[in-house]
């Protein structure tokens, strides 16, 4: 089999495998920045640990192999008509198996590029209220709240609103500590490993746990949890999907 199908085979063990150890270990847990770094490291190491897994003994071991076969083609030339007919068939079905895969892939990148896309028309159209960090952007339209970094994109009607502050330190915690650069990283792994179902998992819990360390970090001094909580209640969530971006009423049952 061609060695990028079974190096993608490999990863998709890992991920499964670490993903199934953080649900059972971790994924309850309240130490939730400790979570969000422990889901990078393990679809990091799921990206690495398949390439480290060839042993020079077995390197050495393939080699002789590969000696013995060239020795067997020179002395017998009837063994290379049936070697071009087999490659000829393995040719064939690793194109097919490359055709069905590139076509996911690009299937699942169009939409968080689509989504992109729509974020940044939105941003243009709407207008500066902040021009600092995070810099906010109050939309004509009626988006549910959501981040991109740097900016917060809030609906022109939130902005009286009981729950504004609320809303605008939720958000600001997500672009101050990059949430969206990870989402990216997610997506773009999705996109890449999309055949697999254990990797939609992971990228649900990495969007949970974000939102979590929002949720975390809101109420305090000048927020009460009761009036948090009646604002993730009380905003509308709108119909607005974008892939890359925080929405801020994602996940409220959980939440």
């Amino acid at each position: 089999m061609d060695n990028a199908i079974i190096y993608l085979l490999k990863v998709s063990a890992c991920i499964i495998v670490l993903y199934i150890f953080y649900r059972l270990l971790f994924e309850r847990d309240t130490f939730y920045a400790r979570n969000r770094y422990l889901i990078l490291g393990m679809l990091l190491a799921s990206l690495v640990f398949p390439l480290l897994s060839i042993s020079p003994s077995l390197l050495i071991k393939d080699s002789g192999a590969a000696i013995e076969r060239i020795g067997e083609i020179v002395t017998t030339g009837g063994i290379v008509q049936t070697d071009v007919s087999e490659k000829i068939t393995r040719f064939n079905y690793i194109n097919l198996l490359y055709i069905i895969y590139l076509a996911g892939v690009i299937l699942f990148l169009a939409n968080p590029v689509a989504g992109v896309v729509k974020t940044l028309q939105i941003i243009r159209r709407g207008r500066m209220a902040d021009a600092g960090f995070p810099k906010v952007i109050l939309a004509d339209e009626d988006y549910p709240p959501f981040s991109f970094y740097p900016y917060i994109v809030l609906p022109e009607s939130l902005l009286n609103s009981p729950g504004f502050s609320e809303v605008i330190k939720h958000e600001k915690i997500h672009i101050e500590q990059r949430h969206t650069f990870d989402l990216l990283f997610m997506q773009i792994l999705t996109a890449l490993l999309w055949f697999n179902p254990f990797i939609w998992m992971f990228r649900r819990s990495m969007i949970l746990t974000h939102e979590f360390i929002a949720d975390s970090k809101v109420p305090g001094d000048k927020i009460s949890l009761k009036d948090y909580q009646y604002s993730l209640l009380n905003t509308a969530s709108g119909g607005l999907s974008i892939p890359v971006a925080h929405k801020y009423s994602n996940f409220i049952k959980k939440r």
